[in-house]
């Protein structure tokens, strides 16, 4: 990749986490002080800072990943796959500037997950299973 192209994904990426910064200063800003005489604003305000203390966790994901990809425009490593090491495709680049992963790992890692889903689903419908019958048994006796 030359150096006009980790140039303008350096820009995307910086601005990207200038945005999410942003966003974290003003819920942080808009976090509503306790207390409070009348119930429904009370139940607003925790519904508000419920909201507000989630999104920043998945804003902070964000920043770090963000923060990984300039280490690797950084390092040379940028648009190289962390598991095949082979060249990430632009048009994957331009949709996602902050992945490590080229399209066939992502799409391989997606799938391992959703059978690990399924599998864990199965498990855990038929625990739920044991345990009704159990409890069957149990009042039966």
């Amino acid at each position: 990749m030359g150096p006009a192209a980790l140039q303008r994904y350096k820009k995307l990426l910086l601005e990207k986490r200038r945005e999410l910064s942003s966003t974290q200063d003003d819920t942080r800003a808009r976090v509503p002080a306790g207390g409070g005489l009348q119930a429904d604003l009370i139940d607003e305000a925790n519904a508000e800072a419920e909201l507000q203390i989630r999104l920043p966790r998945t804003d902070g994901r964000l920043l770090r990943a963000i923060e990984e990809a300039l280490g690797r425009i950084r390092q040379g490593t940028y648009g190289i796959c962390g598991v095949c090491n082979q060249p990430i495709s632009r048009a994957r680049l331009e949709a996602v500037p902050l992945t490590h992963y080229c399209r066939t790992r992502k799409e391989r890692k997606q799938s391992n997950g959703a059978v690990e889903g399924r599998v864990r689903a199965y498990v855990v419908a038929r625990c739920r299973s044991a345990d009704r019958e159990s409890a069957g048994s149990q009042d039966g006796r």
